[in-house]
């Protein structure tokens, strides 16, 4: 750096053309675009009593508490050591592509605000971990704005509240571009390092990284008040999904090499589940939508409202692909003219199973989807297949699934659930979540559940080669 003049930082992404390319943040600018934002955010939440008590430099708040948030993750390197991207390399597959745009986005941020790039990236790792393969679907028929981009998966809007201040209408805030990698962890991390102006470190907890995580994952006051008083926030997921999203985030965080690489190779039977499905079923649809399912087996993996014991992902995935293969044969048949079932899973429009999912996740999803939209058939379906995850087991969630309350009573009852057992004993290579079989029906016929492996034409479209 030459003589006092502050270094000058791009924050647009490097495919953009030369002409956008003068769009530049001095450390100077950077607190004036957080420091703005912060002003303007307790002038409308306070009453003139607490806009005086406010009124104290929002810079000199900003400055404090990165010389903190430093001092702090010294001491953290001292206890635990330097940084180092082992334990996101080892237990998550493919983190290795935001390596590079994390280093990058890092020493920008160091460059304008002090902030030690080791604390960036620590904290940038983590989200991104947090998060991973678990990414929010983006309906670009709904505004972008309050729906979760990219790795670092948050909210368009309040990050452009921060850019637009400086920048006007010079950043794009499309689907497409908010969800590259380095224009998203670039963004990103201007909403996350922007926090630093607004925190007030006044409570029984005083770990910077812990409330700076607090505020990117709620911007409300719920969550950071709940971590500055040490409070355990197990039981206000319920009000509040983000919560969720934070606990798992801190766990990150605490955890070791040693022990993501331990969790890893317990995992790692997910990706033999989806080679043995393959090959197995070769001629269906399911080696095209590896992504979705995997997504899916993230979702349900990491949901902590789940009171079953704990599934294993490739447990997860062997009962989704199961029950896929058995309704519609991987994807091939996804509609019956006998009972009008549609998709995936063959859920069946006057269950209004489909509405019932618009109404809980805030879609809106049509029966035309359900049935050509592969993505919007397998997660519906598999929605359906655990809503009761919170109040049934493994077997009463698959029962209620298949029958409802008659489940049982149904003459086909019997024959999909030693399918079902079938595919998924085979995919785990043993009956380990102990479904068996059940005396079931055949073209009106009873059968005993002894004699379901020797007829081939019983097992229909599921049957293994090997």
């Amino acid at each position: 750096m030459e003589g006092n003049t502050a270094p000058k930082i791009d924050l647009v992404d490097p495919n953009a053309d030369q002409s956008s390319q003068t769009n530049t943040m001095s450390r100077r600018d950077f607190l004036k675009v957080a420091l703005t934002l912060g002003a303007a955010a307790t002038l409308a939440a306070c009453s003139p009593k607490d806009v005086i008590k406010a009124s104290k430099s929002e810079k000199q708040n900003f400055e404090e508490n990165i010389e903190t948030l430093n001092n702090q993750y010294t001491q953290r390197e001292q206890e635990k050591g330097p940084f180092s991207y082992d334990k996101y390399v080892n237990g998550y597959p493919g983190f290795e592509q935001y390596i590079e745009h994390i280093d990058k986005v890092a020493q920008l941020r160091e460059e304008e605000t002090g902030i030690k790039q080791d604390v960036i990236k620590t904290l940038t790792s983590s989200i991104i971990a947090t998060h991973y393969n678990n990414w929010e679907q983006v309906d670009t028929n709904i505004n972008i704005a309050r729906q979760k981009v990219g790795p670092m998966q948050f909210y368009p809007g309040d990050v452009e509240k921060v850019i637009r201040k400086r920048y006007k209408n010079e950043f794009e805030f499309t689907p497409e571009r908010l969800q590259k990698p380095l224009y998203n962890i670039k963004l990103g991390t201007i909403s996350l390092l922007n926090s630093l102006a607004e925190i007030e470190n006044d409570g029984q907890n005083k770990d910077m990284m812990q409330l700076v995580l607090a505020k990117y994952y709620d911007s409300s006051p719920a969550l950071i008040n709940l971590v500055k008083q040490n409070k355990n926030i197990k039981g206000f997921e319920y009000s509040n999904p983000n919560f969720i999203l934070y606990q798992k985030n801190i766990q990150i965080l605490g955890s070791s090499s040693e022990q993501q690489q331990n969790t890893e190779e317990k995992e790692r039977g997910i990706d033999t589940i989806w080679n043995n499905a393959i090959e197995y079923w070769p001629h269906t649809k399911i080696k095209e939508n590896k992504e979705v399912f995997y997504q899916q087996v993230e979702k349900y993996y990491n949901d902590e409202l789940n009171n079953n014991p704990k599934l294993s992902r490739k447990e997860l995935l062997s009962i989704f692909l199961s029950v896929a293969m058995t309704e519609s044969n991987g994807g091939l048949k996804k509609e019956s003219p006998i009972s009008g079932a549609i998709g995936w899973y063959q859920l069946i429009p006057r269950w209004k199973h489909l509405e019932d999912f618009n109404s809980a996740n805030g879609t809106q999803y049509s029966y035309q989807e359900l049935h050509d939209n592969d993505r919007v058939s397998i997660e519906v379906g598999i929605w359906t297949l655990m809503r009761y995850r919170n109040s049934m087991d493994l077997h009463q969630s698959m029962k209620f699934f298949k029958g409802g309350n008659t489940f049982g009573y149904n003459p086909d009852d019997g024959i999909w659930w030693n399918r079902v057992s079938y595919c998924t004993q085979n995919l785990l290579e043993e009956d380990k979540l102990g479904m068996g079989y059940m005396d079931y029906y055949y073209n009106n016929v009873g059968f005993s559940k002894n004699e379901f492996l020797q007829n081939r034409s019983h097992i229909a479209n599921v049957y293994i080669n090997k």
